[in-house]
């Protein structure tokens, strides 16, 4: 080929070249490894309760029952909390399936038909705060609610009962537990007016209230008493109708007895002489150092056989006078509480034989501490206080055959003088050897 031929494509490139804008080619940056970053779209959905056991609005809920909350999505466990009304008391919360679900047992047992009710409170994880229905409410099993109004089974003193002790409490006994405070209110002495301060007793079961008024009533009054229908059991149920009873109080009596002459006068030792009716009865010693102790018996027999307790007895000796110097020479002189039958045995003759029973008698053994008379002892003296002594004659008078004994002697009973030193009744001065006064009660 010619030279010019091959010169010819390559002058027309060249001019080519000459007219084309190429544009700058910019450098690449330096390789990072990276890919640019898309971004994390950001959490804003609020999280929900899904689920709760017990479900809310359930009824008769075991009294051990675990509370349980499904979330919709991971909880920040620091900001979740459980309130319930009324408070129960609540052991650690638990997590469980990636902190979606929270299980509480209570640390003791419902209440038996309650409602409760509880709130929860929290956020999820991206701080977004717990939405929907946040509050569950349910009611507990239990016995079907109490309805029945109670009554009274009984009370104590019964209705129109006599002889009741005057600081005698009233007892009632109900049909189930009380509210104690209502009963309290509801219960009144309605007469005599002035008896209803005083303390109230309760079992433990609450149906039994005893009520003891502060002071004592009245000898032989009528008490009456009622519980209105403000009382009410431990449900809330009033009563339908009140309760009322009423009884009257022991009444009070005085007599007074005269001695009984087959039991009383002076005996002599040591011939145990003696004489069957009143006459110069003496204790002491006497001429012919003759020891003498005198005996004061006494009937019960017009004590009513329903007397419940003697209140007071009084025991008066009718002294005419004394010879001598008795009390100087002889000490004390005693009264002693003595058992020695339904006579007072004795020898009628001076010189007979001694009577083995009167010996018995003269020697009888004290029943009881004796009581020391005074020094100065005349028909004046008041007399001496038996009432615990014819208390315990008159509670045992089965085998004391209804009478009450006593026996007066001094410590030493003879100075060997021939001389007389005695105290005496005299039945030309006073009728009346003793008599014996006795307060008691009776229904």
């Amino acid at each position: 080929m010619p030279i010019t031929k091959r010169y010819i494509p390559l002058v027309l490139i060249g001019l080519l070249s000459a007219c084309i804008n190429v544009p700058e080619i910019e450098p690449s940056p330096p390789d990072s490894g990276t890919q640019p970053d898309a971004g994390t779209p950001e959490d804003t959905v609020l999280p929900s309760i899904t689920r709760s056991t017990p479900a809310s609005g359930s009824t008769n809920v075991a009294l051990n029952t675990g509370l349980e909350f499904e979330f919709s999505e991971p909880m920040d466990i620091d900001t979740v909390q459980v309130s319930s009304s009324p408070p129960i008391p609540l052991e650690a919360l638990t997590w469980s399936l990636g902190n979606t679900r929270l299980v509480i047992q209570p640390a003791s047992s419902l209440a038996h038909n309650a409602p409760y009710t509880l709130t929860v409170v929290g956020k999820d994880v991206a701080g977004n705060e717990l939405t929907g229905n946040r509050t569950i409410s349910f009611t507990t099993t239990g016995p079907a609610p109490d309805t029945t109004p109670p009554m009274a089974l009984g009370f104590a003193p019964s209705n129109s009962a006599t002889g009741v002790d005057r600081m005698g409490a009233i007892t009632i006994l109900f049909s189930e537990p009380m509210d104690q405070p209502s009963v309290q209110s509801a219960f009144a002495i309605t007469s005599p007016i002035g008896f209803n301060s005083g303390a109230f007793i309760w079992n433990d079961a609450g149906t039994e209230m005893t009520f003891r008024p502060n002071r004592s009533f009245d000898h032989g009054v009528d008490i009456n008493w009622q519980v209105s229908v403000v009382a009410k059991d431990a449900s809330g149920n009033a009563l339908q109708t009140a309760i009322a009873g009423t009884f009257r109080t022991l009444r009070l009596n005085t007599i007074t007895i005269d001695f009984d002459r087959e039991t009383s006068g002076s005996l002599s030792a040591p011939g145990y002489h003696g004489i069957h009716f009143y006459n110069l009865e003496c204790v002491g010693d006497a001429s012919g150092n003759k020891t003498n102790r005198l005996f004061v018996g006494f009937k019960l027999d017009a004590l009513p056989e329903d007397t419940k307790n003697i209140i007071y007895a009084n025991l008066k000796w009718w002294v005419s006078g004394q010879a001598g110097d008795p009390f100087n020479k002889f000490g004390q002189l005693l009264l002693e509480q003595v058992n020695i039958g339904d006579k007072r045995d004795f020898n009628s003759i001076e010189g007979d034989d001694p009577d083995p029973e009167a010996a018995q008698d003269f020697h009888a053994i004290p029943l009881s501490p004796a009581i020391i008379a005074p020094s100065n002892i005349d028909s004046s003296h008041g007399g001496f206080d038996v009432t615990n002594l014819v208390q315990n004659d008159w509670m045992d008078r089965a085998t004391r055959n209804r009478r009450t004994q006593f026996r007066l002697r001094f410590e030493k009973e003879s100075d060997d003088n021939n001389a007389s030193d005695w105290v005496c009744s005299d039945a030309e001065r006073h009728p009346k050897l003793a008599e014996l006064k006795i307060t008691y009660e009776y229904p």
